[in-house]
């Protein structure tokens, strides 16, 4: 009995560690003018989207889809209500079918953004609408790092509506990296989205344009062939440039069709005061060359971050998840006591972190890892370090070029300590003298940058740096 409730809890527990992508879609798919388009759209997250997020992006992934009966007023308040995540969760909220634009002077709230409308098309319509603004406001309050919202949907003043048009939308086929789509979700940020802007209807034909255009330009930005970090923006952008050309190539009432998508990132972080930092990249991850002796290159943002000032995410020495607890007890390498080291240890004399245990080797590829000791020594010996509010300016001596290194804090257990005052960075090399502790920078308001030890389950921030071959 014990042992069955200790696997119970160990289950448990593994899964209130992991991190994961809450994706609901509702789609009209019993609508007499919208269903086939519905079902189009659904089929390309059943059997596109979903699964190569759940290959590829190292999350676990809960996937609804509500259609039929469930595409409903009352299914969708019981989904946000009953909805749980945690901090480093994604939210993607998806909806194809009807809505307008609320104009009326009664409005509690108006805004830019469309009130969508579900069940049938049949009675009043007050119990059946449910504005995106507020959609996105009650997912925005629950805990997450990544949030989009998506309406493709009509947003005219109440009135009027268009059927879809008789015409097949591309949708050619592009192999995908796995590595942008692991990148791109580790993006931050809270995104609220429509097909179409204010006095706009949005138009479809076997598939939503919006749908298609956000499609296309999703595999363009993860595609193997292209270069760069992938980001929301670029893919925001270009979706709703392709929906816009796409619309404007058919007729509607007269004239050509309009539709120009609208989105915006509710919340961003602070602007960055770094200079001249070169658009250099290698396998997706942008480099800083601060001309240093080694050669050594230095990533421009922590791994998990999508800028230079966002904090990232937290690992334990030799770990390559993030995770929620950073003790011994979860500590993959030991048997929940520091005393119990397994791996990096006395048995198999081990200092410096292998690359399978390495997480921006893991995440970045071959030519990426963790500084070593002596890496982090040449930085604080060959750049001028300036003091910000928000972390250092490291300023190479040599060429001017800069990086930045933000207050990210550092995890003990399940709490989060210091964040905008102190941060701690993970060396790759051990501390041979005792085996449970390795070499990390720290640095915060009042002190200085120095090389000091600390225990090998904490949760550090990692900045990769990359040879030149």
């Amino acid at each position: 009995m014990k042992r069955v409730l200790l696997l119970v809890l160990m289950l448990l527990s593994f899964s209130a560690y992991s991190q994961t992508v809450h994706f609901m879609l509702f789609a009209a798919t019993n609508d007499a003018d919208l269903g086939t388009a519905a079902e189009n759209v659904k089929k390309y997250f059943t059997y596109t989207f979903v699964p190569s997020l759940r290959n590829n992006s190292g999350m676990s992934v809960s996937a609804n889809y509500y259609c039929g009966s469930d595409f409903s007023k009352s299914k969708l308040e019981s989904v946000l209500g009953n909805l749980y995540s945690n901090s480093n969760d994604v939210i993607i909220f998806y909806f194809y079918g009807h809505g307008f634009n609320d104009c009326r002077p009664a409005c509690p709230n108006p805004n830019n953004y469309p009130t969508i409308t579900l069940g049938t098309n049949e009675g009043p319509i007050n119990p059946r609408m449910k504005s995106e603004l507020d959609i996105f406001n009650t997912l925005k309050a629950k805990p997450h790092k990544l949030l989009i919202t998506i309406a493709e949907c009509c947003n005219r003043c109440m009135g009027g509506s268009c059927t879809p048009m008789s015409i097949i939308v591309p949708n050619p086929a592009v192999d995908l990296s796995a590595q942008k789509i692991r990148q791109l979700f580790s993006a931050t940020g809270d995104y609220i989205v429509s097909s179409s802007s204010k006095g706009e209807y949005s138009f479809s034909g076997n598939m939503g344009f919006f749908t298609s255009g956000f499609k296309n330009a999703l595999e363009e930005e993860l595609s193997s062939t292209r270069s760069g970090y992938p980001s929301w923006t670029s893919i925001f952008s270009n979706a709703a440039s392709k929906t816009t050309a796409m619309a404007s190539k058919h007729d509607f009432e007269g004239g050509k069709c309009v539709q120009h998508p609208q989105w915006k990132k509710e919340t961003t972080s602070p602007s960055s005061t770094i200079e001249n930092l070169p658009s250099l990249y290698d396998n997706g991850c942008e480099y800083v060359d601060l001309g240093l002796p080694s050669g050594t290159l230095w990533a421009s943002c922590n791994v998990g971050a999508s800028n230079p000032w966002d904090y990232g995410y937290y690992f334990a020495w030799g770990e390559t998840k993030s995770k929620l607890d950073y003790s011994w007890s979860t500590y993959i390498y030991c048997k929940r006591h520091s005393t119990k080291i397994i791996k990096y240890c006395s048995d198999d004399n081990i200092s410096e972190l292998q690359s399978v245990d390495d997480v921006a080797t893991i995440l970045l590829g071959n030519n990426w890892c963790m500084p070593t000791k002596t890496q982090w020594d040449e930085l604080m010996c060959k750049c001028i370090w300036i003091w910000s509010k928000r972390g250092y300016i490291i300023k190479s001596k040599n060429n001017g070029n800069q990086i930045v290194l933000p207050l990210a804090g550092y995890k003990i257990g399940k709490t989060l300590y210091y964040d905008g005052s102190m941060a701690n960075y993970w060396s790759s090399s051990l501390d041979t003298r005792g085996r449970d502790c390795a070499w990390i920078l720290t640095f915060g308001d009042g002190i200085s940058q120095k090389i000091i030890n600390d225990l090998r389950c904490r949760g550090h921030s990692v900045r990769p740096v990359r040879n030149i071959n």
